[in-house]
């Protein structure tokens, strides 16, 4: 922009007034300039909102009171097979994945329309109800650390550690990566986003009420049923009387990529600790399944027996390929109009 606005002013003296294109067509290629560098504009505001967000707070990005816990997360993250849910921070928490490379629940309009709810619900939980009416919530949610305030009644909880005087770290024992079940329901929830955004020490959930009811066994990795919004087409494949274990062999996380190798001993219906998207291939040894949403806003889908792969890569929408086009086929137009532009420039200035 500097260079197309310094071709628009006047230069050397007043000799001549720099152009941006010829004289016979120049209103009309300035306002399809000024068009395009408006669309640009616009794509590119959010990302530079989302920029400010991660302005250090302290030297090292943490804020005041995390200093030491995102050491200690960093220091122990080989450790965590999980997320790390931070009960008592605001859910601007770039600070968690940033620094110590680890994930966690994002609730402030970045999160999937179909899980917001459910994760929302979670961070507004009471500490002191977290590891009873919201433990089976916490499962399915894959939560491996809890992190409150110091002091906090969760100090007293087995394992607890304390991080000197900032916070308290808790570890859970019950995260799961993956929920199998050979039998679906449908369970519609009523909930709003607004309504549990603007809550706050939350004693229960709809989400932590389904998540009991649906008899987990922690053991198997198995529950009772899957809720789920719409019906499915039954399953030839899944006999709901087979006995079900589900183990995680493996289970890697990384940005946009997301990697299970798992074995399941008969035919299930899988929810995975993931919200669902639209917009994300899963992948079952290589080839594409079909999903559904559960009624947590979690990724579910049907697996056959035995040992499996499970890979998860998002991927663009038409709407998203489309403005990235546009884009680039704007930058290749500034491009090559502000070079023909100089050129002529340059050859009227040579003249006079």
């Amino acid at each position: 922009m500097a260079e197309i606005q310094r071709y628009l002013v006047e230069n050397n003296g007043g000799k001549y007034t720099g152009r941006l294109f010829s004289n016979t067509d120049s209103i009309r290629s300035e306002w399809i300039v000024c068009f395009l560098c408006g669309l640009m504009a616009l794509d590119m505001f959010r990302y530079s909102l989302f920029v400010n967000y991660m302005i250090p707070e302290t030297p090292n990005g943490s804020p005041a009171n995390r200093v030491s816990v995102h050491k200690w997360l960093k220091h122990n993250k080989t450790d965590i097979d999980g997320r790390v849910l931070d009960v008592d921070q605001s859910d601007i928490v770039w600070h968690i994945p940033m620094i110590a490379n680890l994930p966690t629940y994002v609730s402030n309009g970045n999160s999937s329309i179909y899980s917001a709810a459910f994760v929302v619900g979670l961070r507004r939980f009471d500490p002191t109800h977290l590891f009873d009416e919201g433990r089976n919530l916490m499962s399915i949610a894959n939560t491996s650390v809890v992190i409150a305030d110091s002091p906090s009644v969760l100090s007293m909880h087995p394992g607890a550690i304390n991080i000197s005087d900032e916070a308290v770290v808790v570890p859970t024992d019950r995260n799961l990566v993956m929920l199998a079940s050979s039998r679906v329901e449908v369970v519609h929830m009523d909930t709003e986003f607004r309504e549990f955004e603007q809550s706050y020490m939350l004693t229960d959930t709809p989400y932590s009420n389904l998540a009991n009811e649906i008899g987990i066994d922690h053991a198997k990795g198995t529950s009772k049923f899957l809720p789920v919004i719409d019906k499915l087409p039954l399953s030839k494949d899944i006999m709901p009387s087979a006995p079900l274990i589900v183990d995680v062999i493996e289970h890697n996380m990384e940005s946009q990529y997301v990697r299970i190798e798992y074995n399941v001993s008969t035919p299930a219906y899988l929810q995975l600790s993931y919200s669902y998207y639209p917009y994300l291939r899963v992948l079952i040894d290589g080839k594409p399944v079909k999903t559904f949403p559960t009624s947590f806003g979690l990724l579910g889908l049907e697996s056959p027996a035995g040992v499996h792969t499970i890979e998860i890569v998002p991927y663009l929408s038409q709407l998203r390929v489309i403005v990235g086009m546009v884009n680039i086929c704007t930058l290749i137009l500034i491009t090559f109009f502000w070079v023909t532009s100089n050129k002529n420039v340059i050859s009227r200035d040579t003249l006079q």
